[in-house]
């Protein structure tokens, strides 16, 4: 039991130290969280018709060359994700995403948006947020 506490305050004292190195932002426009001065704000809207290429707009700041990634779900399955090459710097971007089948009408999908090295995985991402929710395809 004793031991059970301790090993639950360390973890406690390890994700605290953790989400103090990074920095979530909530605006008006978007919802964003950042690490080390790089960031990425999704700015467009959040309802698309259903017969038009989805293109998200993003806002973004990058340290180096990078890739700005928008990962489309429903339910928490992948469906699809679009990629842009950015320089360093900052800019407003439209993430296209191609799709090989046709999506249902629903309020229910979420993306993932975030900022990576160029040529590398989710699991490099310089920042990061998941299920964004309410993303209305009609």
């Amino acid at each position: 039991m004793r031991l059970t506490k301790i090993l639950s305050s360390a973890l406690l004292v390890v994700s605290l130290l953790f989400l103090c190195s990074w920095s979530a932002k909530e605006s008006t426009d978007g919802y964003s969280i950042q690490k080390k001065k790089e960031n990425v704000v999704y700015i467009g809207s959040k309802t698309f018709d259903i017969s038009r290429q989805l293109q998200f707009q993003l806002q973004y700041t990058a340290k180096r060359n990078r890739e700005v990634v928008v990962a489309l779900k429903r339910k928490g399955v992948w469906i699809a994700n679009g990629v842009v090459s950015v320089k360093k710097g900052s800019g407003i971007i439209k993430v296209p995403i191609s799709l090989t089948s046709r999506l249902k009408r629903s309020k229910k999908y979420e993306i993932d948006f975030y900022i990576r090295p160029e040529g590398t995985t989710w699991k490099e991402a310089v920042t990061s947020i998941n299920n964004m929710p309410n993303i209305t395809i009609e």
